[in-house]
This record gives C-alpha cells, sequence and structure tokens, in this order.
C-alpha cells in the first residue's frame, strides 16, 4: 500500500470521528462561558451533525438563514457586515480556531444625484451608481452601444457620446473600458432582467455610468428608434472613506504547504445576500467544522472576505498582507461565490486547478463546466492570481435574483451547498495526493 492511499484511509476515517472536542466547546460557548458577548448568537449543532464530520447541509443551511435572515443586507462600511465577521469569527472560535479579525479601510462614493435626465421631455430615469466607479456630468447624445462589446462598437460612432449598453455576457468593467476606449463620455448599463440593479467595478474607469431598470432601457432605445436622443447623464456625490473587515481561521497541516478556502462575506445593500453571497460564506463556515478532525499534508486557511463588492478589496488587501515566502507556500485558493443556485456548476481559474476541481466534481457526481474568460476574473479568487497564486472559481449559473431584493434564503437550495461542500473536500484530498507523492 503506497504511502498516499494510506493518508486517504486516514482522512476518510477521521470523518466519522465524533466530534467531543467540538460539542463540548459549542456547548460552552452557547452559554456564554467561553466567548465574548456577540450580537448574533450562535446555532447550537444538532446531535446528528455533532456526531459526524461530514458536511451538513442542514449546518450550512442554518449559517445562511443567520447571514440572510437574521443579519440581512450586508453592504461593506454597514453595522451589519461586522456583524457577519463576528458571527464567522465566534463559529470558528467555538469550534477550537483562533480567528483573526483584519479591519480595512476603504473609499466609497455617497450618491447624490444618479440619474439620466431627457432636457427635451424633462423625463428624469433614477439610476444606481456602479461601486467603484467615477462620479461626471456629462450632456451629449445617447447611442446604442449593444453589449459593449468589440464587435458591437465597429460599425457606431461613440466619440463624444453616451453609451446605452446592454447588461450581459461580459464584466461591467469590460464592458466600459470598451466604450471609453471608443471615445463614450459616459455610459448607462440597463438590467438583462425586471427591475434595477447594483453593480460592482473590479478594475478602474475613466468615465461615468449608471445603472437603470430593464424597463427604463426599453423604453431609451424605443425613443432612439425614433430619432437621436439628447440627455443628462449625473453622478454626484462624494467619496467617503469606511472600514471593512477580513476574518481568517488557521488548521495547521503535517507539510509546508498552504490551500485558501474563502468566499467574500459582504453583500450589496439592494438584498439580503443570500446567495451572493451567503452561500460560499456558509459552505466556507461549515467546512470549518467538517475539516476539523482531518489530518492534511498543508496548511489549511480559512477566510471571509470583506468588499468584494466593490472591487475585490477585501482579498485583495489580504493579498497585500501575504509576505513572499508564503505566497510561495500556497497551493491553490479555493473560492466558492454564488453557489446555492442554478442547475450548471462551472468552475474558472488556473487551469491545472481547474482541471483538479472539475475531477473533484465528478467524483461526488456532479458535472461541471468551464466558464467564461470574463467571469474567470470576477471574483476573489482573481487577487490572488494576479499575485502569481494559483486560484479556482466554484460558482453556479443563473441566478435571477442577483443583485436584487429577491435574493432570499428560500431561493437558495441546500442541496446544492451541501454539492459544494462535498466538492471541495473532494477537491482537498486530489491537492493532498498530489502534496503525499
Amino acid at each position: 500500500m503506497t504511502l498516499m492511499s494510506a493518508s486517504q484511509i486516514v482522512r476518510g476515517w477521521r470523518r466519522v470521528i465524533p466530534l467531543i472536542v467540538a460539542i463540548s466547546v459549542a456547548a460552552l460557548a452557547a452559554t456564554g462561558a467561553m466567548l465574548s458577548p456577540s450580537p448574533v448568537p450562535l446555532l447550537p449543532l444538532s446531535q446528528a451533525i455533532a456526531e459526524t464530520a461530514a458536511f451538513s447541509a442542514e449546518s450550512a443551511s442554518a449559517h445562511l438563514s443567520v447571514l440572510s435572515q437574521t443579519i440581512g443586507s450586508r453592504a461593506a462600511g454597514t453595522q451589519a457586515h461586522e456583524q457577519a465577521v463576528g458571527y464567522v469569527a465566534d463559529t470558528w472560535r467555538s469550534l477550537g480556531y483562533e480567528p483573526v479579525i483584519t479591519p480595512f479601510q476603504f473609499n466609497s462614493f455617497e450618491e447624490r444625484d444618479v440619474s439620466l435626465t431627457i432636457p427635451e421631455s424633462g423625463d428624469r430615469i433614477a439610476g444606481r451608481f456602479f461601486k467603484g466607479g467615477v462620479g461626471g456630468d456629462v450632456q451629449s447624445e445617447v447611442i446604442d452601444a449593444g453589449l459593449g462589446r468589440p464587435q458591437d462598437l465597429d460599425q457606431i460612432s461613440l466619440q463624444g457620446r453616451i453609451a446605452l449598453v446592454k447588461r450581459g455576457e461580459i464584466l461591467f468593467s469590460d464592458k466600459l473600458a470598451n466604450v471609453a476606449a471608443a471615445g463614450a463620455l459616459g455610459a448607462v448599463i440597463d438590467n438583462s432582467e425586471p427591475g434595477v440593479f447594483v453593480g460592482g467595478l473590479n478594475s478602474p474607469v475613466s468615465i461615468p455610468a449608471i445603472a437603470i431598470s430593464q424597463e427604463d432601457g426599453r423604453n431609451l432605445r424605443q425613443q432612439l428608434a425614433i430619432g437621436p436622443l439628447q440627455a443628462r447623464l449625473m453622478v454626484d456625490g462624494s467619496s467617503v472613506e469606511m472600514t471593512a473587515s477580513n476574518v481568517s481561521a488557521s488548521k495547521p497541516g503535517t507539510g509546508d504547504g498552504i490551500v485558501i478556502i474563502g468566499g467574500h462575506i459582504d453583500s450589496v445593500s439592494a438584498g439580503p445576500g443570500a446567495n451572493d453571497n451567503g452561500s460560499g460564506t456558509a459552505v466556507v463556515t461549515e467546512l470549518g467544522r467538517s475539516i476539523l478532525t482531518d489530518s492534511y499534508p498543508f496548511e489549511i486557511r480559512l477566510v471571509a472576505f470583506g468588499a468584494e463588492e466593490i472591487g475585490l478589496v477585501g482579498s485583495k488587501r489580504y493579498v497585500e498582507s501575504l509576505p513572499e515566502s508564503e505566497r510561495a507556500r500556497v497551493i491553490g485558493m479555493i473560492n466558492l461565490d454564488m453557489v446555492g443556485v442554478g442547475n450548471q456548476l462551472r468552475v474558472g481559474g488556473s487551469p491545472e486547478l481547474v482541471a483538479q476541481a472539475m475531477s473533484a466534481a465528478a467524483a461526488v457526481g456532479e458535472s461541471a463546466g468551464r466558464m467564461s474568460a470574463g467571469l474567470g476574473s470576477a471574483s476573489d479568487h482573481a487577487s490572488f492570481i494576479d499575485a502569481g497564486m494559483p486560484g479556482v472559481f466554484i460558482y453556479r449559473s443563473e441566478d435571477p435574483n442577483y443583485h436584487t431584493a429577491n435574493d432570499r434564503f428560500e431561493y437558495v437550495d441546500p442541496r446544492h451547498l451541501e454539492s459544494t461542500g462535498r466538492i471541495v473536500l473532494a477537491l482537498l484530498d486530489i491537492l493532498a495526493s498530489g502534496a503525499t507523492t
């Protein structure tokens, strides 16, 4: 028998060991004997969950309920964001980890007037600011720019004009970069679903832009079909310094490598953020329990990142804090974002890790597809890849309630949470096999 297969047997055996230490700690925590007071009470473990180290959909769903129902919208910089950070930290602490909460500052845009006005009719369309965007005041002709892809701009002139862009296909930041490069002075992006939305940019842009509803976008295109349309695009506000936090915990391994498992804890302000990204945070939190008695040939770091929605700020701060010596030890970063809604599992990121994640999915009976290049850089794993560390993004598509008030707990499928947890555990075993050969 090889050393690799023996280690796999040990990990499998340990998954069914009763969590005697963890149960004792959690019981003390429930009485307030070990933890400092938390604004969000910890959830007691049921007997069935407590007696196994297997990933529990029930436990993950319970964490999701706290994040999306008890706490609700967790926009970076808000008290609710810090409540969620405290809840995750206290949960890991109750299991015997030593969580670290790391605050950081970021600049946020405080909206005063975000709108598109049609001077001829006096009609005013209220919009939403793109997190990470810039302010501005532009008055010019509106031009339909399709989806904002390069091929959509070949036959039109955007020079000195306002681009009307449909949501979909590529990242918001890519749309804005494309129309700006074509000479646009500003942009309006209309929703692909009914209602307005809140978007974020993962790279700097040079022109003001707003998000509007699908209905308002349709009306604008109807007016453009009749003839030229002049409009005033206003993005007025001020930059405000705010504070958010990352929370992390570490499980030592028997070797020098590091595997980071993370997901962002913040939501947009528009809704309670159940799928985006209470689902990923809940799975990462429950993984902290389900790996507790396992032994791996690498350190495992669990991280809930703050301020992802405004440009991957928390993960960028985390990466900046890593010494070069630790970056060199990172075997992979596993990012869980929006894993609770949608029938199609997608993975993206570093090629080798993507292949290993797809193998892990197959091992637990899931069929995974590769995500588009645009989505592959749209979440926290990108911060690690940009710094030279391998990363993989595990995600489900499509969620019709993305970034809306309907991103609620009842629309998240617990089976998807469990499937994601099992995929991560299988991926850890694959990485462990490679680390022990």
